[in-house]
């Protein structure tokens, strides 16, 4: 992925534009272009907190995406984070 960019998003039937520059990232109305998502919008926050993974989401029907380009820029964008980590496991022994 190269920026800038810009990734369509289609929530619950309403046109977003998800656009990424070099100190900000922006989610707008507007333009869905060729790359897009779709989904709910309940599906999307859990996306951006980090609870899916896209390609499994994908698979598992929960997302849908136009293109190639936009399931490898989703997998950039939202990477699957850990659920949980103590707070002290992170400290050296």
């Amino acid at each position: 992925m190269t920026i800038p960019s810009e990734l369509g998003v289609l929530l619950d039937g309403k046109k977003y534009v998800l656009s990424t520059r070099r100190r900000t990232t922006r989610l707008e109305p507007g333009k869905l272009g060729r790359s897009y998502l779709e989904c709910s919008a309940s599906e999307f926050t859990q996306l951006m907190l980090g609870h899916f993974n896209v390609e499994a989401s994908i698979e598992a029907g929960r997302l849908q995406a136009s293109t190639r380009i936009a399931v490898e820029t989703a997998a950039i964008l939202f990477p699957q984070l850990p659920l949980w980590q103590p707070p002290f496991d992170s400290l050296p022994s």
